[in-house]
């Protein structure tokens, strides 16, 4: 004998009006269900078993009609709701798109500002950085060369323009020209002797 037994689980209520007329079918059924068994070895038992599942398919499917006809207006009201939240966003956004494009248009002007003048500031420090380089260039052609070389690299160290292209490095370009005038002029110092050393021993090489 094949049996089927139903379980009797604690019976549930529901907080939705359209749902209460089945779960107290349900609650009827579960009370005239529970613990039954079929001998679905005979015809009868076989029908009566295939009969109650009929009943709870049924019900099964009635409550997802139900579901769905109680959902329709709830849905056409969510829709309705959405068509009028775009619809008054939409005229909102008539009102604010204007006033949203100057505000980005002016942000783009001072944003273009900044950067213009932030090349202009890179450029400007560069300008200063190629004038110290060519200052230090001067002293740098003086190294290792004989006194004639070093000073007229003095002289032109001398004559070079310490301006206001220097900006606000003008007081530091003043005292890197100044140090490298005493580094040439102890140059200069250095290659007369070594000049001088050069034509003494010249000489007595001569006698």
């Amino acid at each position: 004998m094949t049996t089927l037994e139903i379980l009797d689980p604690a019976p549930a209520t529901t907080e939705v009006a359209e749902y209460r007329a089945t779960e107290a079918g349900l609650a009827a059924l579960r009370e005239r269900l529970a613990g039954k068994t079929y001998d679905l070895t005979t015809t009868a038992g076989d029908a009566e078993a295939r009969a109650d599942r009929r009943e709870l398919v049924t019900m099964r499917t009635g409550i997802e009609r139900i579901r769905k006809d109680a959902k329709a207006p709830l849905l056409a009201q969510a829709k309705l709701l959405d068509n009028e939240a775009a619809r008054i966003t939409e005229a909102i956004l008539e009102v604010e798109n204007p006033i949203d494009d100057q505000i980005k248009a002016d942000e783009q002007r001072r944003a273009a500002e900044k950067k213009a003048k932030a090349e202009a500031e890179a450029k400007r420090a560069a300008a200063i950085e190629a004038r110290f380089r060519e200052m230090r260039e001067i002293a740098r052609q003086a190294a290792g060369k004989g006194s004639v070389v070093v000073k007229a690299k003095i002289g032109a160290l001398e004559a070079f323009e310490i301006d206001e292209r220097f900006g606000e490095r003008y007081g530091e370009a003043e005292a890197e020209c100044g140090a490298l005038l005493g580094d040439l002029r102890d140059a200069l110092l250095a290659a007369e002797e070594r000049e001088e050393e050069a034509r003494r021993l010249a000489a007595e090489r001569a006698t």
